[in-house]
C-alpha cells in the first residue's frame, strides 16, 4: 500500500471569473503551474492570426509578380 497519494493534474473551478487571477497566483505560489482553457484559446487565436499574416504577405507578393508578368 503506497505511503503517499500523486495526482497528475487536478482541476479548480472559481465562483467567478474575476476570482480565476486570484486563485491562479495562490496556486503558482504553492508551487504548482497553471493553465485555463481561456489561456489556450488566446495562444491558437495569436498562432492562427501569424498563419493568417504570413498567407496575406505570400497572397500579396503572388498578385505582385502576376502583375508585373502583365506587364
Amino acid at each position: 500500500m503506497p505511503d503517499k497519494i500523486s495526482f497528475n493534474s487536478i482541476k479548480v473551478r472559481v465562483d467567478q471569473s474575476k476570482n480565476m487571477q486570484a486563485a491562479k497566483e495562490q496556486i503558482i505560489k504553492l508551487g504548482f503551474k497553471t493553465a485555463s482553457i481561456g489561456e489556450k484559446i488566446d495562444q491558437m487565436n495569436r498562432i492562427f492570426n501569424i498563419a493568417q499574416i504570413v498567407l496575406l504577405i505570400f497572397g500579396a507578393i503572388a498578385l505582385i509578380v502576376a502583375s508585373i508578368g502583365m506587364f
